[in-house]
């Protein structure tokens, strides 16, 4: 397994925006004895859905070596949703919002992060976007996750300009 997650983190390219993870291995039963089973949840992102076809004929093909005699490997694809990139309506909603937060004394920025939610199936469909309004906090996705809850006013502050001023443009 350790052979196949290497040749996987290969795939990994920046200048693609391709990042990989293999977020959760498991499997033994002891440290001095061979695993009889082992498993790894693995998870590539990329903001071009044209890669898809490509990374997964090649993580197959990783997949389907053997680079121990005898040992098999089977590789499943689960759902997943697109990550989110800025298309020209989220840019222009981003505009606006980052001018609301001058308005209000906040400072904000565009952080590009590759995150993957449900929002990205509208931003794939071409609807403006934007990710991210939520709680203020750090270490996302880890459990040392935490929130400010000192920000839930100005968010909802903020949330209800951009409403309000996507509304009076409409």
């Amino acid at each position: 397994m350790c052979a196949h997650i290497t040749q996987l983190y290969s795939l990994r390219d920046d200048a693609r925006d391709i990042s990989f993870n293999a977020g959760l291995i498991s499997g033994g039963t002891a440290e001095n004895v061979v695993a009889p089973h082992a498993k790894a949840n693995c998870e590539f992102r990329y903001y071009n859905e044209a890669y898809k076809p490509e990374l997964t004929q090649r993580i197959r093909a990783i997949c389907a070596q053997e680079p121990v005699a005898g040992v098999k490997t089977s590789v499943s694809f689960g759902a997943s949703h697109p990550a989110i990139d800025l298309n020209e309506k989220s840019q222009k909603l981003l505009d606006l919002a980052l001018s609301i937060c001058a308005e209000q004394g906040i400072v904000r920025y565009h952080e590009r992060t590759g995150g993957a939610g449900d929002i990205s199936i509208a931003g794939q469909a071409g609807v403006g976007v934007l990710d991210g309004l939520g709680l203020m906090g750090d270490k996302m996705h880890t459990v040392e996750e935490w929130v400010n809850l000192d920000s839930l006013n100005p968010q909802i502050d903020l949330a209800d300009a951009l409403i309000r001023a996507v509304c009076a443009q409409a």
